[in-house]
């Protein structure tokens, strides 16, 4: 028997698109944990809503848009001084 590396990475990569369909299926099945979106997203805001302050406020920051991420929490665009 030979060892043929094409065949072996071939099926590497079948093996691993097996796996992301796979998993892909798995997100469109219903999930108790779905049918609870609306109260976790609502607990979230109230918490944020809840304990940001003047001194102490809540940034939001988008995590899927890296470049602007890094800006905000470098601090750039801000308009005041630190004291």
């Amino acid at each position: 028997m030979t060892f043929n590396r094409q065949d072996t990475d071939e099926d590497l990569y079948l093996d691993g698109l097996k796996e992301i369909i796979k998993r892909a299926r798995g997100f469109a099945k219903p999930t108790p944990e779905r049918d609870f979106w609306d109260d976790y997203t609502g607990a979230y805001e109230r918490m944020i809503q809840g304990t940001a302050t003047k001194d102490a406020p809540w940034y939001v920051v988008p995590a899927d848009n890296k470049w602007f991420t890094c800006v905000v929490r470098r601090g750039g665009g801000r308009s005041e001084t630190p004291a």
